[in-house]
Parts: structure tokens; C-alpha cells; sequence
């Protein structure tokens, strides 16, 4: 137990010589090192390395692991944990159907007759052709959730289905929604 709420230990933190590895202070290990640190560092930002205390510099991406034995940040992240991390930013995004149709004005992606047909509920030509492998009964379950919403959501069917069908660059969209990728890791 941490006799000092909010810090570690009055003067002294005891960290391993193993580098990375840290121990609360009021712990006593055999063969530990002792090291003064000042009152305001960060306990959860120091390692030993060489046998020097060092602190980690600041990550420059949230997604970043420091490596304790080159003492850099690294992308350690596979392909699948990105893109079940993009899964989640878009599945989260959704925004009010004014912002949504005002947004398809100024990005002019749909003439003005198509956004009032869209305002007042309808779907028009441009958005049923991206549906046309849809069974009339998906149509209509469309068409009741966009007129009984009022909200979009970034991954909602309709909207995925009329981005790819006129070839919107997925980034465009999310731009739309409000929503900023980290990139992709390193291949």
C-alpha cells in the first residue's frame, strides 16, 4: 500500500535492474536498486537501462510500444488489431441527418432534387441503383429506418452501399462523420 496517495513513496522508488521494470514503493526486494527521483516524476515513465534510471520519452502516437531494449517507440500493432480498431471508430460514428445532408450539399455528391427526395424520406434513383442487389423487403427496411431516424450512422448498410456503389473513397466518408484514423501499422 502506497503510504502517500497519488505518489510513489516520499523520496525513493525502487526499480529492478531489469530493464522496464518497476516495483511499488514500501515493496523490498533482494537485489533490488534503489533510485532518488524527483517529486514530480513519473513513476510509470521510468526504467533502468545500462544501469542508468532513464525516462521514456513521450509517445508521439497513442498507439505506440516502448521497446526497453532499443529505448524507442515502436508500432507493434498486426493488420487485424487495425482493422478491428477501424471497425470500432466507424461503428461509433453517427451523425444528425441535417449535419448528414448538408454535408452531402457541400460535398456536392448528390444534385439537389436527390437531397430534398432524401430529406422528405425518399430514396432516389441514385441511391436505389446501389441497392439493386437488394431484396425489396431489405429496400423497405431501409427506407422505414432512414424515415424514422434521426441520426446516420457511419456503417449503417445504406450508406456503405451507396459509397461503394459510386466509388467514394472510404476516408471521404469518415470525413463526413467526423472520423480520424490512426494510420495503418508498418508493413
Amino acid at each position: 500500500m502506497d503510504p502517500t496517495p497519488g505518489r510513489w513513496g516520499p523520496f525513493w522508488t525502487p526499480i529492478t535492474p531489469e530493464a522496464g521494470s518497476l516495483f511499488h514503493a514500501g515493496q523490498h526486494v533482494e537485489g533490488v536498486d534503489y533510485w532518488q527521483v524527483s517529486d514530480d516524476a513519473d513513476p510509470e515513465r521510468l526504467y533502468v537501462h545500462g544501469g542508468q534510471l532513464k525516462e521514456m520519452p513521450p509517445p508521439p502516437a497513442p498507439y505506440l510500444t516502448f521497446n526497453f531494449g532499443t529505448e524507442q517507440w515502436e508500432d507493434q500493432r498486426t493488420q487485424q488489431e487495425y482493422d478491428a480498431y477501424v471497425l470500432a471508430v466507424r461503428g461509433a460514428a453517427e451523425v444528425s441527418k441535417y449535419a448528414f445532408l448538408n454535408a452531402l450539399i457541400q460535398g456536392a455528391a448528390f444534385d439537389y432534387a436527390d437531397i430534398l427526395d432524401l430529406a422528405v424520406g425518399y430514396f432516389p434513383q441514385s441511391v436505389l441503383a446501389a441497392l439493386s442487389g437488394w431484396s425489396p423487403a431489405q429496400v423497405l427496411d431501409a427506407q422505414l429506418v432512414w424515415i424514422s431516424s434521426t441520426t446516420v450512422r457511419r456503417l449503417d448498410p445504406l450508406v456503405v452501399a451507396v459509397e461503394t456503389h459510386m466509388g467514394t473513397d472510404p476516408a471521404d466518408t469518415d470525413q463526413l462523420f467526423g472520423v480520424t484514423l490512426y494510420p495503418p501499422p508498418a508493413e
